[in-house]
């Protein structure tokens, strides 16, 4: 039990996607990296890592405080979101935004560190429409779904005549 309760935190990252680096900005004294997952973000749930260092000293910030703002293409904040400490790893602080739209989003990240200061960084990230498109996998699905009536389908009328034949 106590192997499992450990070793779940590694199979849950190992199953995540690879993030794609899509910002690296200095502001001030703060230097920031965001990355983003799934790597084209696309209209739903987006995971954003951000990373803080110290410009002059190049260390992470690992108690830094980090507000992540999406504004749309007009200039309008539409979410909001804390960026926490990863636990696993405290030099990463992820945030999930939900978007709703495609567009040219503005991500504004405040940055707020203990004896270092505090700076915002804007972002943008194009937000793509979610892909609809039909895979392989849904026909392997429909057709295993579909074998799986009509096998269900024969078994009933076979039984039945089964069960008839012997009164």
């Amino acid at each position: 039990m106590v192997v499992m309760a450990v070793g779940f935190p590694i199979a849950a990252m190992a199953l995540e996607p690879e993030a794609l680096i899509t910002y690296r900005g200095v502001e001030g004294s703060l230097w920031i990296e965001v990355e983003v997952i799934p790597d084209v973000p696309v209209v739903g749930p987006n995971k954003f890592t951000v990373r803080v260092r110290n410009n002059g000293t190049r260390e992470f910030i690992d108690n830094a405080k980090i507000m992540i703002v999406a504004y749309d293409g007009e200039a309008q904040p539409h979410y909001q979101v804390v960026a926490l400490n990863n636990p696993i790893n405290t030099m990463d602080y992820v945030g999930r935004l939900t978007v709703k739209s495609p567009g040219i989003w503005r991500l504004h990240i405040t940055v707020e560190a203990p004896g270092v200061g505090s700076e915002v960084f804007v972002v943008p990230v194009d937000i793509a429409p979610q892909r609809l498109d039909p895979g392989p996998g849904g026909a392997l699905v429909l057709l295993v779904i579909v074998s799986g009536f009509i096998s269900g389908g024969f078994y009933l009328r076979m039984r039945s005549h089964q069960v008839l034949k012997s009164r």
